[in-house]
């Protein structure tokens, strides 16, 4: 169990900037993929495109309700998707002998599959897998704080809605789970940073082939 200030708060304001600009790349990778390759591949060999966007999310961490926010983006082929997420995720720790917070920095990958995908509603599920780092830290003293590495695997599954042909919402239900953590103080275990969640996702990108003009009937073209 080493101290630390490595989460504090000027260090967590970077991370978040630093994520920021990180998605909003990949948003703008997303977004030129998804116009390049729907101008040249048809959907009789599938559709390849890319997409990018936020997500927020409630559930469960050190025994209190965490509020978790992040952003990801990627290839995606008809239905199926494959990328990356940066997340971050924040809750009050359960130590009896002070205030502390507990906090969660992750980044790796993010896939899952869209069933029935041209339906307007349809279902829809994901699995995120992210390399993260733990933090508990007292409020009152940011050079107190304990660090540990862990991975977080978090799948989903719920309903997708088809807003435009290159907007989807998702609602979707799902368990986070974080592994090989073992350096963590006050008695907290690594099960303490899972459980239940429930998450908002907004997809953007091009997930269906531009609308093309139909040739004019021959009752049109008569008149």
């Amino acid at each position: 169990m080493v101290l630390c200030s490595r989460f504090d708060t000027i260090e967590i304001q970077c991370q978040l900037l630093n994520m920021h600009r990180i998605l909003s790349f990949i948003l703008f990778l997303a977004f030129g993929s998804a116009q390049a390759q729907m101008e040249t591949f048809m959907d009789t060999k599938g559709h390849i495109s890319g997409f990018g966007g936020p997500y927020i999310g409630f559930g469960e961490m050190a025994g209190g309700l965490s509020v978790f926010r992040g952003m990801g983006g990627g290839l995606l082929v008809d239905g199926f998707f494959i990328g990356g997420i940066l997340e971050v995720s924040v809750s009050k720790a359960p130590v009896e002998d002070g205030d502390y917070i507990a906090g969660m920095f992750s980044g790796g990958l993010w896939s899952g599959y869209s069933f029935l995908n041209q339906k307007k509603i349809h279902p829809y599920i994901s699995l995120k897998s992210a390399i993260s780092s733990l933090t508990i830290q007292e409020k009152a003293d940011f050079e107190n704080s304990f660090s540990d590495n862990a991975l977080l695997v978090h799948p989903e599954a719920g309903v997708e809605f088809n807003i435009t042909r290159v907007v989807r919402v998702v609602f979707a239900l799902g368990y986070r789970q974080v592994l090989f953590a073992n350096d963590l103080p006050f008695h907290i275990d690594q099960k303490d940073f899972g459980g239940p969640s429930g998450c908002l996702t907004l997809r953007m990108g091009g997930f269906g082939p531009r609308p093309t003009k139909e040739p004019p009937t021959s009752d049109v073209q008569s008149r």
